[in-house]
């Protein structure tokens, strides 16, 4: 804008952890702007949500919400963070969303993980639910459920192919998970990404 020489961008969100996040006193009027640390994967973070858009990605909307939810993890986590060990929590919870992210499909054993990050696996449940809102488990599902909506959207793999590329040993399990996450069966997802992408 002329007056500031601010360009704004802005992403508009919603759902079940905004919402939880709101009802944990995360988001309020009084603490509308909150405080950034580790600026630059914010901001690599947010570039790619640009280009996505500009580029017009496939799965735009899947894209922007697992980088809209990340950027929300490590503005919680900042924000919880104060002590120098409060800072080693929140980089071994960085650490370890980093690794989930780079293989959601793999069958990872999260206390293999806790393991690798030095810390016992309740110290590393009870930390990453806090500086998360979600379980490292139920984390790893949320990953997992947008891996195979971009899957079911972009590709012509069948519904237990994608599962199992995801690491669900059960079909069946895959599709009542999928549906309570989305609120439509993989096959119900596949017919409506399709319906819109149509001209």
């Amino acid at each position: 804008t002329p007056e500031n020489g601010w360009t704004e961008y802005w992403i508009s969100f919603d759902g079940d952890i905004p919402r939880q996040r709101a009802k944990q006193g995360f988001f309020r009027p009084e603490n509308a702007i909150l405080k950034l640390r580790h600026e630059d994967r914010i901001l690599d973070i947010f570039t790619g949500v640009m280009n996505a858009i500009k580029n017009n990605e496939p799965a735009l909307q899947q894209v922007m919400a697992g980088a809209t939810e990340h950027m929300l993890s490590l503005l919680y986590s900042a924000n919880h963070a104060t002590s120098s060990d409060e800072r080693n929590v929140v980089s071994a919870i960085h650490e370890a969303i980093h690794l989930m992210n780079q293989q959601p499909g793999t069958d990872i054993d999260l206390k293999d993980l806790a393991q690798k990050l030095n810390v016992s696996y309740t110290w590393f449940r009870r930390s990453f639910l806090q500086h998360t809102g979600l379980s490292p488990h139920q984390y790893l599902l949320q990953l997992r459920i947008a891996r195979a909506r971009s899957l079911l959207s972009e590709t012509t793999r069948t519904v237990q192919q994608a599962a199992f590329q995801l690491g669900f040993e059960n079909e069946q399990y895959f599709c009542r998970l999928f549906k309570k996450k989305t609120g439509l069966t993989p096959s119900e997802w596949r017919a409506h990404s399709r319906r819109k992408d149509q001209p």
